[in-house]
């Protein structure tokens, strides 16, 4: 019998009726990723009940993005830091002051200082919040799609 996780939807085995650890990736030097929420519970074709679990857990976490958004516009840090990578290390960081009477930008950005650290930080908080609404409606499909086995 095949064995889907009930929250990435992969087909994973299922030992003594329970989904294995998995969702491990390995970046850059080959640390490990944390497994996928779905491990430890039952398989998708026996069960739903970690779906619940995981849309409350996701609901949460978009309303602090977006409460963290709203006062990260509203309110910008006086200092923003800015750290550049290679191969997946901390190589560079630098620190920008916010500068006397900075607003937020509306449209295009600099390349230098604490606007582009700014602009940085907002896209990447935007990209973010895509991926878990994302993530929330494959979940909510999910468990609307559910049938209890026969």
């Amino acid at each position: 019998m095949t064995t889907t996780c009930q929250i990435c939807g992969r087909d994973i085995k299922s030992k003594n009726g329970f989904i294995a650890h998995h969702g491990y990736k390995r970046p850059g030097s080959g640390w490990q990723t944390a497994s996928c929420f779905g491990a430890k519970y039952r398989p998708y074709e026996v069960a739903s009940d970690a779906l619940p679990k995981a849309i409350a857990g996701l609901e949460q976490q978009i309303a602090n993005n977006f409460a963290m958004w709203v006062s990260f516009i509203s309110e910008p840090p006086a200092t923003l830091k800015k750290v550049s990578k290679r191969m997946g290390y901390d190589w560079d960081t630098k620190e920008y002051p916010r500068p006397e009477n900075w607003t937020p930008p509306k449209g295009a950005w600099s390349s230098m200082g604490y606007e582009n650290a700014w602009c940085t930080i907002q896209s990447q908080r935007e990209h973010d919040n895509r991926g878990m609404c994302d993530m929330l409606d494959f979940l909510r499909k999910r468990l609307a799609d559910w049938k209890a086995p026969e």
